[in-house]
């Protein structure tokens, strides 16, 4: 494992095909990639990332910060809570990941809950995530993240996406999912299941 934070291949390479359609389409160029990457960055660029590998999470804030440009231009960071959506369904449609969700929509919301954010240091290996459920039969739950200094706010805004399509998922039902960061590296999910149908 590496040494400094990092996230998995798995995440990264979704950034990096992102990078890649904006280039095909002639959104950005080489010239714009250069201004705004490190030379680690470029070089990843190039290479095929492996899903099961670290690689730094200063690259991944970086590559996001080129893709979601249009994004947080027009809505602010809230508005890649979508963008957090939709690379939530990407990366839980992999085989490994999606019999994960599927064996969690068998248990009840709190032990969904606590059993996906085990998922965390698997992808992230320097926060510390804990679930906590309100008591029954409130529809009401809170994930903290511990050591998130490094954990952007672009990251945090997608991964509130994340969270809430998956709290989605294993609660049949719409999830309303905000966050906060009460100190520099402590970040507050919380987490509103509406009203059963």
């Amino acid at each position: 494992m590496s040494s400094r934070p990092s996230i998995k291949g798995v995440v990264l390479q979704l950034a990096v095909e992102a990078v890649h359609r904006l280039c095909s389409a002639g959104l950005i160029d080489r010239g714009q990639l250069e201004a705004r990457l490190h030379s680690e960055d470029l070089a990843l660029l190039e290479q095929k990332i492996l899903p099961g590998v670290w690689y730094p999470i200063a690259t991944l804030s970086r590559l996001l910060e080129i893709t979601t440009y249009g994004e947080v231009s027009e809505g602010g960071l809230e508005a890649v809570v979508d963008v957090g959506v939709r690379a939530a369904k990407r990366l839980f449609a992999s085989q490994i990941y999606k019999d994960y969700v599927k064996t969690t929509e068998s248990f009840s919301p709190r032990g969904a809950g606590a059993a996906l954010v085990r998922l965390a240091p698997l992808l992230c290996n320097f926060t510390q995530w804990t679930y906590h459920a309100d008591p029954d039969p409130s529809d009401t739950f809170r994930i903290e993240v511990q050591n998130a200094a490094e954990f952007s706010d672009l990251l945090r805004f997608i991964a509130q996406g994340c969270i809430q399509y998956l709290g989605e998922r294993v609660n049949r039902r719409p999830v309303l999912v905000t966050s906060g960061r009460p100190t520099p590296d402590r970040i507050v999910y919380l987490g509103r299941r509406s009203a059963a149908a």
